[in-house]
C-alpha cells in the first residue's frame, strides 16, 4: 500500500481565534522539502517564536515519506518557517502564503491576511529586527571571537589551516574537511552533502544553547568556503573567513566589512547553503 505524503502547514499569525490550517500538495510538499534537503531553508523549533502580534511563522508539520525523508538527513519533522529570525530571505514563507490558504479562511479574511504577511515579508531584508533578535535571544544564545585580531590564524598556522578551521575555531593544522572527524568526508560539492558531513562532525541545524554560528557557501562544482559570525565593539554583526592558505579576514572580495555573508561579495562561491551551529561548544573538533 502507498504511503500518504502529507505536509501540513499552520499560519501563525492570529491571538484570539485558532490559526488557518492546511495540506499542501504532493508536488508542494516535495519541493518544500527538497528546499530544506539542499539547505535553501533553516527550520526552526517551534518553541522559538516571536513575542508580537501579528505574523509569527509558519508552522510544518511532516508524515509519512517526508517525515521519514527528513529524518534520515537529520532534520526536524515539525518545525517553525521564520527565515527573518535566522537572518535570511524568506522565499519559502512567500511560497506557502501562495498554496492554499483560501481553503482555510473566507475569500475576504484570506485577502486581508495574506496583504498583511506579505507587507511584512517585504519588510524584511535578510536581517533580524530588534523584535526578533530579542525573541532569538531567549532561546539562543552565540559564541563569538574577536572579529579585528586574527593573530593566532595568521601566524604560524596560517598555511595550516583553512575556512573550516576557522569555523570550527579549531586549529587542527590538517586543512580540515567537512565530515572527515565524523568518519566520511563529503561526497560531493552540493548543500545537501557538506552539511550532511558537518552534522556527522557534530554541527547542528538549530541553535538550542550557546553556540557558534556559521555559513556555508558553494562555488559550483569547484569548492566549498564558510564564514564565522562575530560582533565588533558596537555589537554590529561582522562575518569573518579565512580563504584557505591566505589570512584570516573580516572583509568580502570588494574589501568591505561583512555584516551578512548571503549578501556580501563572494566572488564565483554563488551557491548559498544556510547556516548551522556549533551545539553548545566554543571549538568544534575537525579534522
Amino acid at each position: 500500500m502507498e504511503v500518504e505524503l502529507v505536509i501540513e502547514v499552520e499560519l501563525d499569525v492570529f491571538s484570539g481565534t485558532p490559526n488557518p490550517r492546511w495540506v499542501l500538495t504532493a508536488l508542494e510538499g516535495e519541493e518544500l522539502t527538497q528546499r530544506l534537503l539542499d539547505g535553501s531553508e533553516t527550520p526552526i523549533p517551534i518553541g522559538f517564536e516571536e513575542p508580537r502580534l501579528g505574523y509569527r511563522g509558519f508552522i510544518v508539520r511532516s508524515t509519512g515519506v517526508h517525515a521519514d525523508v527528513l529524518e534520515k538527513s537529520g532534520r526536524p519533522t515539525t518545525f517553525r518557517l521564520r527565515q527573518a529570525m535566522v537572518g535570511a530571505a524568506a522565499d519559502a514563507e512567500r511560497s506557502l502564503l501562495q498554496t492554499n490558504l483560501d481553503s482555510a479562511l473566507s475569500p475576504t479574511e484570506s485577502r486581508l491576511v495574506s496583504e498583511a504577511v506579505m507587507s511584512e515579508l517585504d519588510l524584511s531584508t535578510g536581517e533580524q529586527s530588534s523584535a526578533v533578535a530579542a525573541a532569538a535571544a531567549s532561546v539562543c544564545s552565540l559564541l563569538y571571537t574577536s572579529w579585528n585580531d586574527f593573530s593566532f590564524w595568521n601566524g604560524t598556522r596560517r598555511n595550516d589551516n583553512n575556512c573550516y578551521n576557522y569555523a570550527s575555531n579549531y586549529a587542527s593544522n590538517t586543512f580540515a574537511q567537512p565530515g572527515l572527524k565524523g568518519g566520511s568526508v563529503f561526497s560531493a560539492l552540493t548543500v545537501a552533502s557538506i552539511k550532511a558531513a558537518m552534522r556527522r562532525d557534530g554541527w547542528i541545524d538549530d541553535c538550542n544553547t550557546s553556540n557558534l554560528k556559521v555559513a556555508l557557501v558553494i562555488w559550483p562544482g569547484l569548492d566549498f568556503h564558510f564564514y564565522r559570525k562575530n560582533l565588533n565593539s558596537a555589537g554590529t554583526a561582522r562575518w569573518c573567513h579565512k580563504p584557505g592558505h591566505t589570512p584570516a579576514r573580516n572583509t568580502d572580495n570588494s574589501g568591505a566589512y561583512i555584516t551578512s555573508p548571503q549578501t556580501c561579495d563572494r566572488g564565483g562561491y554563488t551557491t548559498w547553503g544556510g547556516v548551522m551551529y556549533s551545539d553548545g561548544v566554543r571549538s568544534r573538533v575537525v579534522r
